[in-house]
């Protein structure tokens, strides 16, 4: 895998060499996601691991934020050489072609670059980082070394496109770890506990594979799980801290099918006590 990054980057540097116009472009593409994805930067990250979750496996995401560090995990499917493409390049994603997914993975990491100052990835055997710094220092000795230096100040690049191979990986009980470390601004801290907050069992209903999904944070660890009682009924467990904290027995509706040559999914889900109208979810 280092030498498939090691290719890609070459290839960037040349492309960037050779036209700096598409320089100015990754930036704005990039920008532009994390705009439009603000507020559901979590949400982006839960949905492309639960596309990857595979079957005889643990089918658990679990999200933990520890010293300005969020890190989303899970083991199913390793990253592969597409999946780096879909980082590195705007609108290239492998999903493009599957059915039964709801996430982009280009698109999630694009929505979490508001809050990062460095991203990591350990997965299989790719470990890797991403940071601001690095990628500009990158594009400053492309435009040295081009006849393009005396535009160099106009031009950042796009943090996505100039992955680092890190040497070395931790431990993990995770087939994938993507860490972010969260930049120092408390506005941030804040979105981030804010939508962690937020997370709750109904999620589990929407997700297609994933059965249990974990919160860990300095203050408390709290555990969804989803036990599927029959083809349209659904139990949701909540654990707080390990201890049992609630249960909702849910019916669900769903349909699915193609539109303008997409898959789509329709979710209504009924909570049981009363059988009144909970959620309907679009994905």
């Amino acid at each position: 895998m280092k030498n498939y990054i090691d290719k890609c980057v070459h290839t960037m540097r040349n492309e960037y060499m050779n036209n700096p116009k598409r320089i100015r472009s990754d930036y704005n593409k990039e920008r532009e996601a994390i705009d439009v994805y603000k507020g559901r930067e979590l949400l982006e990250l839960i949905q492309n691991a639960d596309d990857e979750l595979l079957d005889g496996m643990g089918k658990e995401i679990k999200l933990s934020f520890f010293d300005k560090i969020l890190t989303i995990s899970n083991n199913g499917s390793p990253f592969s050489e597409d999946g780096i493409d879909s980082l590195m390049y705007s609108n290239i994603s492998a999903k493009a072609h599957k059915k039964d997914v709801i996430g982009n993975k280009g698109t999630g990491f694009r929505a979490i670059l508001g809050w990062a100052k460095e991203i990591r990835i350990n997965s299989g055997d790719l470990s890797i980082k991403f940071s601001d710094n690095y990628a500009q220092n990158i594009l400053f000795d492309i435009l040295k070394d081009s006849n393009h230096s005396k535009i160099s100040k106009q031009y950042r690049a796009a943090t996505l496109v100039f992955p680092e191979w890190v040497d070395g990986k931790n431990k993990s009980d995770y087939t994938t770890d993507i860490s972010i470390h969260v930049s120092d601004e408390s506005q941030i801290i804040a979105d981030i506990h804010k939508q962690l907050d937020d997370i709750d069992g109904e999620l589990l209903l929407f997700l297609n594979r994933a059965e249990e999904l974990t919160v860990a944070t300095e203050s408390r660890t709290i555990k969804f799980r989803k036990n599927i009682l029959e083809e349209d009924r659904v139990l949701i467990e909540k654990y707080v801290d390990g201890n049992v904290a609630d249960h909702q027995e849910w019916l669900l509706n769903r349909r699915n099918g193609e539109f303008e040559g997409k898959h789509f999914s329709i979710v209504i889900a009924y909570n049981l006590d009363g059988l009144k109208l909970k959620k309907a979810s679009y994905l």
